[in-house]
């Protein structure tokens, strides 16, 4: 079915190699003068928890399809709710302080989510302090509107360029990855396609070697990371978009209360250090961005298999897995281990545990998000040991 998805995409791409009409919006006077940019902010999806709210400012009725739909999928009763709310709401005040902060050769970008009144505040307050610095994207994912032909919205070049990365990532990956990953790569780059004309249209200057950017937002290390992936090299720039968790909300329960307590560059990789509200440590690595044609990058971890506990974005734990009782009385083999089939996680009988690093393609069923939070080890010890982990694509002969 995916393969069968992919060769249409490519027909359609093909077919649609035509000359696009402009876009009335983009067709207003340009300002006359020119404003120097050197950061821009992401701000992405800023309130999806207030989405599920009702009158009263309640839970409403929908609220479990409000949780399936934004929130991946996962569950969560009242009290977490209410308390990922309240996150959510004094983060939306910083988010706020920051806007006001920012300076005058800084702008920044805005990817609304409903029209709730807190989204609508964010979006004025943007406006109102930023003025032309201040861009809501008003693109929308194809999956979120079907009645608009996005193929005709792309420039040819757009959709050759388009057309030559996925070729590169059937090449690289072959025809078998998530087609999830197709809404990601044409959404990366209708955002891309519509800062550039933006900031051609408001006379934003930036220079591509030398502009910095940040994204926060929900999740943080959700739609915040994969709204983002992509777009910096798109619009050619060379340094990457990191990812600010202080200005950001998860629905990682372990997350809840947790203080960050370092982020540290490791190439095209970041690393990321809490203190949990049991006082251990726990890790999360995520790559700054990727293409769908990069190969999954993998840590290998250098502890003992009982020396750390590896957690999903939902909370679930992975590794060590409960054995169940029926599982005791017979061969379980890789479940005695911990590991089903279709784990992320790769652990072969001469070690070590390889934990996938994160990049938000929705691609490959290993590109998943992974905490690793100790179990023993000191934070010296265990911030010391990542550092100095290799690094690279999973190895099937190891």
């Amino acid at each position: 079915m995916q393969t069968f998805t992919l060769k249409i995409v490519f027909i359609l791409l093909l077919l649609t190699l035509r000359l696009t009409t402009a876009d009335p919006q983009h067709s207003a006077p340009e300002t006359s003068s020119p404003i120097k940019v050197s950061k821009v902010s992401f701000l992405i999806h800023p309130v999806c928890w207030d989405l599920a709210l009702a009158k009263g400012n309640r839970i409403g009725p929908n609220f479990r399809y409000q949780s399936f739909t934004y929130r991946g999928g996962a569950w969560y009763d009242e009290k977490e709710f209410y308390e990922i709310l309240e996150w959510e709401r004094q983060v939306n005040q910083r988010q706020k302080e920051y806007i006001r902060g920012m300076k005058s050769d800084e702008a920044l970008i805005i990817y609304p989510i409903g029209q709730r009144p807190a989204m609508k505040e964010l979006e004025e307050l943007g406006q109102r302090i930023l003025d032309r610095r201040c861009i809501i994207i008003r693109s929308e994912s194809p999956s979120a509107n079907e009645k608009v032909d996005y193929r005709a919205m792309f420039p040819n070049p757009v959709k050759i360029q388009l057309l030559d990365d996925l070729l590169e990532a059937v090449r690289y990956n072959s025809d078998t990855w998530n087609a999830q990953a197709l809404e990601v790569i044409f959404y990366n780059r209708m955002i891309a396609l519509e800062i550039k004309q933006e900031f051609k249209k408001r006379q934003l200057k930036v220079d591509p070697k030398t502009v910095t950017a940040v994204a926060f937002g929900e999740g943080f290390e959700q739609c915040a990371t994969t709204w983002k992936a992509m777009v910096g090299e798109y619009l050619g720039w060379a340094k990457p978009i990191e990812n600010d968790y202080n200005l950001s909300v998860s629905g990682m329960p372990l997350l809840r209360g947790a203080i960050l307590r370092e982020k540290i560059s490791l190439k095209n990789v970041r690393l990321f250090l809490w203190k949990l509200q049991d006082q251990r440590t726990m890790a999360w690595l995520a790559r700054t961005g990727g293409r769908l044609s990069d190969p999954q990058l993998f840590i290998s971890l250098p502890f003992g298999l009982k020396e750390f506990k590896l957690f999903d974005e939902f909370g679930t734990q992975l590794w060590p897995k409960p054995v169940r009782e029926k599982e005791k009385l017979g061969g379980v083999h890789w479940w005695w281990m911990g590991l089903a089939n279709d784990s992320p996680i790769r652990l072969g009988f001469k070690g070590p545990m390889r934990v996938p690093i994160a990049v938000g393609l929705r691609q490959l069923p290993t590109d998943r998000n992974i905490f690793i939070v100790s179990n023993g080890v000191s934070f010296e010890t265990f911030r010391k040991s990542l550092i100095e982990s290799p690094i690279g694509p999973d190895m099937d002969s190891e």
